[in-house]
């Protein structure tokens, strides 16, 4: 594989643990707001992003690539009201998606088949969840009139 292909991978592994652990931390705020089906949502969310990181992780391997295990900063969690914790998601989904966008320009670049049909996997389900999210945010503004 590619020297920037295998980091950027890295990178993107370390995002999905990163992306875990702000979700853990989201869910805990919705279970002291008694907000419980929000918080079993995000732990859902959290859950998908650890298999996220188990998949790079195993294709890494498959691939016989060294893996780069981060630091996972601590996440934002000082949130006053629900909808600031639904925008962190939703720019935090955005930005998971421009990296898989990047990842996936990445490995067409470098013509790795393997890596494309492996990236592009990545993408439709990042695709998809921002897409579900975004039209909850914007069934929420309709219901509130904004």
């Amino acid at each position: 594989m590619n020297t920037i292909l295998i980091q950027q991978m890295n990178r993107q592994m370390n995002l999905e643990f990163y992306g875990a652990y702000l979700y853990y931390a989201m869910a805990s705020y919705f279970e002291k707001i008694f907000m419980e089906g929000f918080s079993l949502k995000l732990k859902k969310l959290a859950t998908k992003r650890l298999s996220n990181a188990q998949k790079i992780t195993d294709y890494l391997i498959l691939r016989n690539e060294k893996l780069l295990f981060n630091k996972i900063d601590e996440p934002l969690s000082n949130w006053k009201y629900p909808s600031e914790v639904y925008n962190n998601l939703l720019n935090f989904e955005d930005f998971m998606l421009k990296n898989i966008y990047v990842l996936y320009g990445i490995s067409e670049k470098n013509n790795d088949k393997g890596a494309i049909d492996f990236i592009y996997k990545l993408l439709v389900e990042q695709e998809d969840l921002t897409n579900q999210i975004k039209k909850i945010q914007k069934q929420n503004s309709i219901a509130k009139g904004a």
